[in-house]
């Protein structure tokens, strides 16, 4: 679901979770027995970085930790 990180105040994230789509997808999600999350790439291109929602040491880490898994 492509939505923003962040909001800027609680009552923008509460009308933003009672759009129609939104809340549906999301009253779905609440039944599922499993949860799949991608993060994207993971390398300095990622979009996580890129827009400043993790620093450059945080990267690092999630790419290591990356590593390990595979």
């Amino acid at each position: 679901m492509p939505l923003p990180f962040l909001m800027s105040s609680e009552h923008e994230r509460d009308q933003m979770l009672r759009i129609d789509p939104i809340a549906r997808v999301r009253a779905v999600a609440a039944k599922a027995d499993l949860r799949l999350v991608g993060i994207g790439q993971m390398n300095q291109r990622a979009q996580v970085f890129v827009d400043g929602f993790v620093s450059r040491e945080e990267l690092l880490e999630m790419m290591r930790w990356a590593r390990l898994v595979n």
